[in-house]
């Protein structure tokens, strides 16, 4: 299992049948009766789950893409596609109609490996336009995004000499 997310009813989990591949979306009731196949995805690490829809990111070469379906399955939808990316994303969260990802950008004319910086962003759970409500230079990667009582919190992997992990929040917008 690469991603679990659930609700008062079910339990959701991206699952690697194979071990190698298609990433395969599951739904199943709480008590275990039924499992049922939603939809093959890419990527799932990350499941999130409003009252209705599920919401994962897939990491591509240059690119991060968050998804949703219904929870009923149906058609996948691409809600953003991030495509400042030179790292891995940190996770998914969700709240208050957002969902929140971390990032790493390339700034300036050197692209990746150039002047970057780490980022908490956010877009509308109906897609729109990716806004950074946190960015930083020399300072990240964040990590393990997630949302509680009013506060986004992340790991952050701290820089050279490495000190180690270190917890941050801040209010969400």
């Amino acid at each position: 299992v690469i991603g679990i997310a659930g609700d008062a009813d079910a339990v959701y989990f991206v699952d690697r049948p194979t071990g190698k591949g298609p990433n395969k979306l599951y739904r199943s009731p709480r008590d275990g009766s039924e499992l049922v196949e939603l939809a093959e995805v890419r990527g799932g690490g990350s499941l999130v789950a409003d009252s209705t829809t599920l919401y994962w990111g897939a990491r591509g070469r240059d690119d991060y893409t968050i998804f949703a379906i219904d929870k009923d399955g149906g058609a996948i939808r691409t809600v953003a596609v991030e495509d400042r990316g030179c790292g891995n994303p940190g996770g998914l969260a969700l709240a208050a109609g957002f969902l929140y990802f971390a990032g790493n950008q390339a700034e300036g004319d050197a692209g990746c490996g150039g002047d970057n910086y780490h980022t908490v962003s956010r877009v509308p759970v109906e897609g729109g336009e990716i806004e950074d409500v946190l960015a930083k230079p020399d300072i990240g990667p964040f990590e393990r995004i997630r949302v509680h009582d009013g506060r986004v919190f992340m790991v952050m992997d701290e820089p050279s000499p490495r000190l180690g992990y270190a917890v941050l929040s801040f209010p969400l917008p």
